[in-house]
């Protein structure tokens, strides 16, 4: 077990906040508490401040001023990072109360709560379910720890989220070709912008081969602009026998003791993870300031992960907030007969205020039949539409969405359809003449059989 318990560290923060909030010390004053010097100017952000007096935070965060702000859910820190008031640069550490501890403290079955550092953790949306269960909880996104994630045991998996903090540092050791000795190198100062770091256990050239192969899916799309890191968590596969060049040209394959950042004690999977779970593979995105912004367990899906990163470099952590269309889909497109349509999108933040659909319908020869002339309104809250009938002579249908939210808008590329359609078939001569055919059988038959039952009735 790597669980980091911060209690003891975190005794000073948290008599520190129990005092503020009970308004014994004010900002920027200097006193004496328990032989501790207080130097730290104290910041609570609070939707409603009256019914968070009592509670300890689940969140606190350390600015580079060496201030602290204390945050009582996941959703209240988001509110003020994607909003501008906590800017991202300023924040140097994060730690957090899982919530298995911090639910059990708000529903008063535990009064004291531990912290870890927010690098460790992960995050999940509460199932609707649980949202009523918790209900003094002021939020929906909660931190977990590696095993509540691989089970989903809140709801759904949230890995896009600007609150996993940031390093100031990741080292790893290589070999010096020229002198032929080893040498640390920090790779946030080596260029590219965005790192990707999967650890895995590679016991296997198989292993290895699919880890590759993925990888390089996804850092070809973006012309050295992603640099990748596949690391070995068992610090034992013989990787002299790749020729990286050749198979691995945007990254490096390395043992996980060969790599070192502010936590960890023996490499850098331990930094990342609760409980040091090793058996499925780690994912890791940061960039070059260090800044953790993605972090899942498993291979996750190669496009939804390319247009996360795509968004990043164009917009930075001003891109995390916002819903990404993955795709416009239509059901079943039949020609003469209604289809719905529905918006995908990716994880992001804050509410979905508006929803546009714009399509066409072409025919065989790729001619317009059919085009919006403005976009049409979709539902928010389903984010589906129904066509009512597709023009009988449609063989394409061409579709795109924009949707705005709290924190910006987002527009879809074009996503482009077959229809399906009734091919009519020409008919022959013998086909022409069958429906001739088994009409004179039919009537020869009835009339075989009305000559049978009149003679055994009347022929007598």
């Amino acid at each position: 077990m790597c669980v980091i318990n911060m209690r003891g560290t975190l005794v000073f923060p948290i008599l520190l906040l129990t005092l503020i909030f009970v308004g014994l010390i004010h900002p920027f004053q200097t006193r004496s508490l328990n032989g501790f010097r207080i130097d730290k100017e104290i910041i609570v952000f609070a939707e409603d401040e009256a019914s968070n007096v009592t509670k300890l935070p689940m969140i606190i965060i350390e600015l580079e001023n060496g201030s602290l702000v204390n945050f009582s859910s996941v959703d209240e820190a988001l509110i003020q990072i994607y909003g501008g008031k906590l800017v991202l640069d300023a924040i140097k550490n994060v730690n957090i109360s899982l919530f298995e501890e911090y639910g059990a403290y708000i529903k008063n079955e535990t009064e004291s709560i531990s912290y870890v550092p927010a690098l460790k953790v992960f995050y999940q949306k509460l199932s609707p379910e649980l949202l009523k269960e918790y209900e003094n909880y002021t939020g929906q996104i909660v931190p977990v720890s590696e095993g509540d994630y691989i089970f989903n045991r809140y709801g759904d998996n949230y890995p896009r989220i600007a609150l996993y903090g940031k390093i100031p540092y990741f080292n790893i050791t290589v070999l010096n070709t020229t002198s032929n000795t080893t040498e640390e190198q920090n790779i946030l100062k080596a260029g590219p912008e965005i790192f990707l770091l999967i650890y895995a256990r590679i016991e296997t050239n198989e292993t290895l081969n699919v880890i590759l192969n993925y990888t390089r899916s996804i850092t070809e799309r973006f012309e050295g602009e992603v640099y990748a890191l596949v690391i070995d968590i068992t610090n034992s596969f013989n990787i002299s026998s790749y020729s990286l060049e050749e198979t691995f040209p945007n990254g490096l394959i390395m043992w996980d003791n060969y790599t070192e950042t502010i936590v960890g004690m023996n490499g850098t999977f331990e930094a990342f993870t609760i409980n040091c779970t090793y058996d499925i593979p780690l994912i890791v995105i940061l960039d070059s300031d260090g800044l953790i912004w993605f972090k899942t367990l498993g291979l996750f899906d190669a496009d939804q992960l390319a247009t996360y990163i795509s968004m990043y470099i164009n917009k930075g952590a001003e891109s995390l907030p916002l819903y990404p269309i993955l795709a416009v889909v239509p059901k079943d497109p039949y020609a003469g007969k209604s289809c719905k349509v529905y918006i995908i999108v990716g994880f992001g933040f804050g509410n979905i205020t508006e929803a546009k659909l714009s399509y066409s319908l072409l025919d065989a020869n790729n001619k317009t039949i059919y085009r919006t002339s403005k976009p049409i309104s979709v539902s928010p809250d389903t984010l589906t539409y129904t066509i009512e009938s597709l023009d009988n002579r449609t063989r394409w249908i061409t579709l795109n969405a924009t949707i705005v939210t709290t924190y910006g808008v987002f527009r879809s590329e074009v996503f482009v359809y077959q229809v399906q359609y009734e091919e009519k078939k020409e008919r022959g001569p013998i086909e022409e003449i069958l429906p001739i055919v088994y009409a004179v059988i039919a009537l020869i038959v009835i009339l075989g059989i009305s000559i049978k039952v009149y003679r055994k009735y009347f022929g007598k």
